[in-house]
């Protein structure tokens, strides 16, 4: 069967469902049965898409109900775990094993044989959770008028953009000399045309990080402080009168994007969403979810999704206290910021907290060390650059320890590389140079020059400078902090003086993008299929931390600094990845690049593939177990995002009271009619 006629099947099927869909009898919450009664939202048949997405249950049908306790200690905005039961809005998303090109927002997809041209079909009848139909025209304002403007979007260059009436053209777009057509055909279907290959679109429109940042925005909404909508000395006003010193900080602050990985949205349901839950309440330490009326999935019954009525988002100071309210029962829901060593312990209180402890495959390199390539310090700046010192610094780390000590013995004590399984894996990419050799480490630093010249005990580089650097990270997902202090010992035990430095999540991401960061710790995540391909990867390769080498390449020399000419030509080989035409030629260049990385030691990592585990309340059903899939806790698959989590349900926990609900006032008149400013500054948001 050809790739055509696949994809021909797959829409038949989608076209099955949505026919079969469209003769079901719409169900909805309580509460939002009582607002259409008191004229606050209309029936759910006109909120509702005509191609509605029809979830099958996991394991039963769900019932409405219950408020989920989750908390966290990241930044304030980044709230994973939440995301972890609302699931995503991409246009597709990825499936269990971590394909790409699943139905979401968009229900289905044709392309060409050379992947050149891609046909996207929207679902008529979406809306946005201000009611706002959602068509093809607003990804076309979003195009042009945000994507495209470069003070909202200042890695555009507007020399290489053309408008037409209905179509968006970018020219050398990412730095990787394509040329890409986006065109809307009708108001449900978009054509999206490139002069070279393009196969790996559906791998970036399948995760929430996409190219093409957050995929859409509300435009309708947005508008209203846009310089092409209204002008630009009215923008530049209504930035002054709230603070701000242009008219697209403003837009800034009003889009769900605001400069942060996950949607948070600014004000109950402004901007409108198209998540499956709105802001009902948000507080400096608090934020309070609740079901988006206008949410476009069903189960196959017909109910509304989703089942879970209510989201509360606590932030806390730091992980520990997240373990102490697990063991004490008081968190329904935590996947993000649980970390394996805690296992025993979750495993001890599950009777006492009433909840249970299922274990994912983290599939990923349990910590990762980014080196930072043109790193502020020319000592260390120059040793990070030889090939010889990082196989030192690789060699000194002792796996076997961190799996043992760590890791229960679950882990997999290798390199980092893609997942077993990926049409690019080779056993060799995980073998060379994953010994625990310390006395082999330090004839390689000897043979090298780096030798310790004044007796104090810590190496010098050949010059006879003294060589000292930190490794930076934030406490998330992986346990970093016991792995980190192993390989600290494991590089002083050769005589490198690095110290591990912890920091605060917000500080800490805004280091990492200056060459004031020698090091960046980091799960080393995207080895499979979905995204490896997609972009290039900073785990294995040596595009981050810093402005550097691959900002050089994607700004054809207009940013951070230029590269050797072996690194020049490993960044083409992405870009022969990327304009791939067949899986030959995405398995060649793949496996040159994944060569390149297993010879080099671009990055340091410890071990893969390590149990995770998820705290799930005793009464959260349809929550997948070992025997439903793969079980990945990845970033590729959206964590949860592949088991649908809007299907979730309490199978006990009360439903949510039309007069405790937040949703009334949300969607009421006064509300609804109230300028953004005015109510942003009556919440005390601005």
């Amino acid at each position: 069967m050809t790739r055509l006629q696949k994809l021909a099947l797959l829409l038949s099927v989608l076209l099955l469902v949505a026919t079969s869909a469209s003769a079901m009898e719409y169900k909805e919450h309580p509460i939002l049965a009582r607002m259409v009664e008191e004229g606050l939202l209309p029936p759910v048949e006109e909120r509702l898409p005509k191609d509605v997405m029809v979830v099958q249950p996991l394991h039963e049908m769900g019932r409405y109900g219950g408020t989920a306790r989750v908390f966290n200690a990241e930044a304030p905005s980044r709230p994973y775990s939440a995301n972890m039961l609302m699931g995503s809005k991409g246009p597709f998303r990825a499936t269990p094993d971590a394909k790409p090109g699943a139905p979401n927002l968009w229900k289905g997809y044709d392309v060409n044989d050379d992947f050149t041209e891609w046909t996207f079909y929207l679902r008529e009848g979406l809306r946005w959770s201000d009611g706002y139909p959602l068509t093809a025209w607003e990804y076309y304002d979003y195009w042009r008028y945000d994507r495209c403007n470069p003070e909202i979007n200042p890695a555009i260059n507007p020399d290489y953009v053309t408008f037409e009436d209905n179509a968006v053209t970018v020219y050398n777009e990412d730095g990787r000399r394509r040329t890409i057509r986006r065109e809307v055909v009708d108001d449900y279907t978009i054509r999206i045309t490139c002069d070279k290959p393009f196969p790996t679109l559906i791998n970036s429109l399948s995760h929430p990080h996409n190219d093409w940042n957050y995929f859409v925005q509300p435009m309708h909404f947005l508008k209203q402080f846009h310089p092409d909508f209204i002008g630009l000395e009215a923008a530049q006003a209504k930035a002054e009168k709230a603070g701000f010193g242009t008219w697209y900080q403003l837009y800034e602050y009003f889009t769900n994007r605001q400069g942060q990985q996950t949607t948070s949205q600014v004000l109950g349901n402004f901007p409108p969403t198209l998540e499956a839950y709105v802001l009902v309440s948000k507080t400096q330490t608090t934020m309070v979810y609740e079901r988006n009326p206008y949410f476009w999935k069903v189960d196959t019954d017909g109910y509304q999704l989703p089942y879970i009525d209510r989201i509360i988002v606590e932030h806390v100071p730091d992980r520990e206290i997240i373990v102490g309210k697990i063991i004490s029962g008081e968190v329904d829901f935590e996947g993000f910021m649980t970390e394996t060593p805690d296992i025993p312990l979750y495993r001890r209180y599950e009777q006492t907290g009433n909840y249970r402890t299922e274990i994912w495959n983290f599939a990923a390199n349990a910590t990762g060390l980014q080196l930072n390539m043109c790193y502020k310090d020319p000592v260390v700046r120059d040793l990070f650059r030889n090939r010889d010192f990082r196989i030192a610094l690789q060699i000194s780390v002792d796996r076997e320890r961190i799996n043992d000590e760590i890791m229960f013995g679950m882990a997999r004590p290798v390199r980092m590389s893609v997942l077993p399984g990926t049409m690019w894996y080779k056993p060799e990419y995980e073998e060379m140079y994953k010994e625990y050799d310390p006395e082999r480490a330090k004839q390689i630093l000897d043979s090298i020059g780096v030798i310790d010249r004044d007796g104090d005990g810590w190496r010098d580089d050949p010059q006879g400078r003294p060589i000292a650097f930190d490794i930076e990270y934030i406490v998330s997902e992986a346990p970093r902090a016991q792995i980190l202090e192993i390989v600290e010992q494991n590089f002083r035990d050769i005589g490198i003086n690095a110290t591990v430095v912890q920091r605060e999540a917000t500080f800490g991401f805004q280091r990492e993008h200056t060459n004031d960061m020698a090091v960046w710790v980091w799960h080393g995540d995207a080895r499979t299929e979905m995204l490896f391909p997609a972009y290039i990867n900073a785990h294995m390769f040596p595009v981050h931390p810093g402005v550097g080498w691959w900002q050089w390449f994607t700004s054809e020399g207009q940013v951070g600094e230029e590269p050797p000419e072996d690194v020049k030509e490993l960044f083409e080989w992405f870009n022969n990845l990327q304009y791939s035409t067949s899986r030959e030629e995405l398995i060649y260049w793949g496996q040159k690049m994944l060569d390149n990385a297993a010879e080099n030691v671009w990055r340091i990592t410890t071990v893969c593939d390590f149990p995770h585990p998820m705290i799930v309340n005793n009464d959260i059903a349809n929550y997948p177990t070992k025997d439903d899939g793969p079980l990945i806790y990845e970033w590729s698959t959206w964590w949860t995002n592949a088991y649908e989590p809007t299907q979730f349900f309490f199978k006990t926990r009360p439903q949510l009271t039309y007069e405790e609900s937040l949703l009334p006032h949300i969607y009421s008149p006064s509300e609804m009619s109230k300028d953004p400013l005015q109510r942003a500054m009556e919440y005390g948001w601005l």
